[in-house]
């Protein structure tokens, strides 16, 4: 099953950009989490409450990123059985092949928006703790 997946994401440029920007994600949230804990002297880590946010923001992106490449690939599927002529049957195998990516995108956007929502409320758990340690209601 894995192997399926991969194989197309090695052909799907979408696939990179989706796994690529949830990985960057994951790493930056994780820096926010890391300095906020080494030091408060940071600048990113004095706006955690805002970085977080736009971290949000930023991973909403990816579920619907996987959308957008589901419908593209499925458009691209339907004109395949459009170029068939008539009374000629469309290539299956070309229809297979422009299919696959309209799962594999989905797929992505789902595997990478788990850790990075679970990575953005320890984010948002580490603001509360930091503004109870400083006294702020």
């Amino acid at each position: 099953m894995w192997d399926a997946y991969w194989q197309t994401v090695l052909i799907s440029k979408l696939d990179f950009v989706i796994l690529g920007l949830g990985g960057i994600l994951i790493a930056v949230q994780f820096v926010g989490l890391v300095g906020h804990y080494i030091s408060n002297q940071l600048l990113f880590v004095q706006y955690l409450d805002q970085y977080r946010n736009f971290c949000l923001l930023v991973t909403e992106l990816l579920p619907v990123l996987g959308l957008l490449g589901t419908v593209f690939s499925l458009m691209d599927t339907f004109n395949s059985f459009q170029a068939a002529g008539d009374g000629e049957t469309p290539d299956l195998s070309k229809m297979v092949r422009t299919f696959a990516p309209a799962l594999s995108t989905t797929i992505s956007g789902l595997m990478m928006i788990a850790p990075n929502l679970l990575l953005n409320a320890l984010l948002g758990l580490a603001c509360e703790i930091g503004e109870k340690g400083q006294g702020e209601p």
